[in-house]
């Protein structure tokens, strides 16, 4: 089975079954990506695989760093794309999320989502299309819990359109997702979707 990520990107769990990782940690175990918008870096991204033990000190193994450099964090738009280096975790402040997997197979409608007024939702898109003709697509949903966006121990669901963890594995080159700030949340029922878990 071939399957098409969410980033560079989403991708394979082995042999027994595909589970997508929402970010990919690299083929070293561990990537960095920076967090841009308007053309400038406003923060920073650190993703470790769960089995990794070569990752650079300060990060921990099955983790997300996330890290905003310029203005808030979370801001209403932004994009990640592959960073030349890898920042020095001594020198920022960081926020920290399980490293999840979307199980493919494990579709099921959009639930609703009793979103709290603190609450906050992101649409995320991904490349979709074929590698020489493709355009960015909504992909999913992160939906940032309360107080979350401030606090060092990120909350969060993500859900990923089910059409999104199946097809062809593409490239864009350096940017690899982009968030945007959604007013509302998709109708109950309206899409089928996978959890990260």
């Amino acid at each position: 089975m071939i399957t098409r990520s969410l980033a560079l990107l989403l991708a394979w769990a082995g042999s027994t079954g595909v589970a997508l990782a929402q970010v990919h940690p690299g083929t070293s175990g561990f990537a960095a990506y920076d967090l841009r918008f308007g053309g400038m870096t406003i923060g920073h991204l650190v993703v470790v695989d769960g089995e990794s033990t070569e990752h650079p000190a300060g990060f921990t193994a099955g983790k997300e760093h996330w890290t905003w450099t310029d203005g808030p964090r979370w801001p209403g738009a932004f994009t990640v794309a592959v960073a030349e280096q890898l920042p020095d975790h001594a020198d920022h402040d960081w926020q920290i999320v399980d490293h999840g997997e979307f199980e493919a197979g494990s579709a099921e409608a959009m639930p609703e989502l009793a979103m709290a007024p603190g609450d906050r939702l992101w649409v995320v898109e991904s490349p979709v299309g074929s590698r020489e003709d493709f355009t960015f697509g909504d992909a999913s949903y992160l939906w940032l819990m309360e107080g979350s966006a401030t606090e060092p121990e990120l909350s969060w669901t993500w859900y990923a359109l089910s059409e999104a963890v199946s097809g062809e594995t593409l490239d864009p080159g350096t940017e690899i997702l982009r968030f945007r700030a959604a007013f509302e949340p998709p109708e109950p029922g309206s899409v089928e979707v996978v959890e990260l878990r």
